[in-house]
């Protein structure tokens, strides 16, 4: 009899360690419900000033968490895709039952927020001292929601300017602005550059900033070409390019390099072309200029 009842223990056992060695296939789920939905947080910058789309495969246990995620189809920007992955892996689904997995599409869009005077009916009044910035421009990237009339009840730093007074100074003068709620959604994502018309004397070359005031960019180009595009160049939408140029002290271009594309090689290479034609004033040394350009799209 003991014998008997040893035998039925070993055999059982011995399935519990087999039904452990061979865990279950996961659940293929076609649409799984959220339970905590993620928040993507992202920037027109992240985005490299394009709409952007991914696929990940996303792996959940039989609760709601999210114990891993994997990149199918990459953005093409690899922090881009990590920071959603962070993002999603915040978020919960409803209870499965068992182990599961997911295919989840992911579509980055643009701000396509149209940031000129019509937008604002209440337009914010920015000031600063050139001396704030430090002898360097500053970009202050801000997500803003408004109320039903216009008026701003919420601002968010996505991308700082490095200077903290500088960034809290900014957003107490935006806080007094006010959108025109019929042509704004209820969150927009504001881009403000702070430039200086300063320029500085450092390691041999003269070290100038970009967006100068007129009678500052005087002193400095002898001649600036007037770029030329068209609406249709844009490919609907506001691009972003920025330059870093090298002159000789005589005022001649000799170097000049895209730092930032505006997402469209045609146009690059366009406006790369008809940079080529700049030229300084001489300064008796080498000089240097951050050249950040932005072509509004304006439909007609």
């Amino acid at each position: 009899m003991k014998i008997k009842i040893f035998l039925v223990s070993l055999i059982w056992l011995i399935a519990c360690i087999n039904a452990q060695a061979q865990p279950s296939k996961d659940l293929e789920i076609a649409q799984p419900q959220w339970e905590k939905a993620p928040v993507l947080q992202y920037t027109n910058i992240e985005l490299a000033h394009q709409d952007r789309n991914l696929s990940l495969k996303i792996i959940g246990n039989s609760a709601c968490d999210i114990l891993k995620t994997e990149v199918l189809n990459s953005s093409g920007l690899i922090e881009l895709d990590q920071k959603v992955q962070h993002d999603i892996m915040q978020a919960r689904f409803k209870p499965q039952g068992q182990r599961w997995y997911a295919t989840l599409p992911v579509a980055l869009k643009l701000n396509q927020a149209p940031l000129n005077a019509n937008i604002w009916l209440i337009q914010p009044n920015l000031s600063y001292q050139h001396q704030e910035l430090q002898g360097q421009n500053r970009r202050l990237d801000l997500r803003l929601s408004r109320d039903k009339q216009g008026f701003i009840q919420r601002i968010e730093i996505l991308n700082g300017t490095g200077l903290r007074y500088l960034d809290e100074k900014i957003m107490a003068q935006v806080k007094d602005a006010r959108f025109n709620p019929k042509l704004t959604p209820q969150q927009i994502t504001l881009p403000i550059v702070l430039t200086s018309p300063i320029y500085t004397q450092q390691s041999q070359h003269i070290q100038l900033h970009d967006d100068l005031a007129p009678q500052d960019a005087a002193k400095i180009w002898q001649y600036f070409p007037k770029l030329q595009y068209t609406v249709a160049d844009l490919n609907g939408q506001t691009r972003y390019i920025s330059f870093s140029l090298a002159f000789n002290a005589q005022g001649q271009l000799i170097d000049s390099q895209i730092t930032q594309s505006s997402g469209l090689k045609a146009l690059d290479h366009s406006l790369y072309q008809q940079i080529q034609k700049a030229l300084l004033y001489g300064h008796h040394a080498p000089a240097r200029l951050n050249l950040p350009l932005v072509f509004e799209h304006m439909p007609q």
